[in-house]
């Protein structure tokens, strides 16, 4: 199982991944798991030791596995969007709190084995930044926007699952 891997949590992503999605396995979730634990597949992805290896190390030595926070770093191909990295501050699956042990994937969804997930959020806005630049826009540009918008009607999708934005 995926507790022994080195990555433990990357290997639990990619068997839920395969459990909930590859319905050429089966189409019970049940016959891909039987598929999955029988059938002798090898499975391969992108995941690349050097960056995984190094993005952990880089985490780990700002935020310790006990520290009361928690982060998370995912790296992916920007061509293809497949995940090079996933790493989290709490490396490793385990009962024991007090070495900063879990069970949970902090990276990823519940349903994928995590918890709500965490977002990337403001983390994007130096890639925004850095495009715009990149087009020769000025750091003083701005642009104004009307106040309040309007959303009404949309579907969100957040952290506990989707719902309609009912007001402004």
């Amino acid at each position: 199982g995926c507790y022994s891997s080195k990555y433990p949590f990357i290997c639990q992503y990619v068997y839920n991944t395969v459990i909930q999605k590859m319905t050429s396995l089966g189409k019970t979730a049940t016959d891909r798991k039987n598929a999955l634990n029988r059938d002798g597949l090898t499975i391969k992805t992108v995941i690349d030791p050097t960056i995984q290896d190094a993005a952990q190390k880089s985490l780990s030595s700002y935020v310790a596995a006990t520290d009361p926070v928690i982060s998370v770093g995912v790296t992916v191909q920007p061509s293809t969007g497949l995940i090079t990295s996933m790493v989290q501050s709490r490396p490793t699956m385990g009962s024991d709190t007090k070495k900063g042990q879990t069970w949970i994937n902090y990276a990823v969804t519940e349903s994928m084995g995590g918890a709500e997930g965490y977002q990337a959020g403001s983390t994007f806005k130096a890639f925004t930044i850095a495009a715009a630049l990149a087009k020769g826009m000025s750091v003083k540009t701005s642009y104004l926007s009307s106040s309040p918008m309007n959303f009404t009607g949309t579907t969100w999708q957040g952290c506990q699952g989707t719902f309609k934005q009912l007001a402004t």
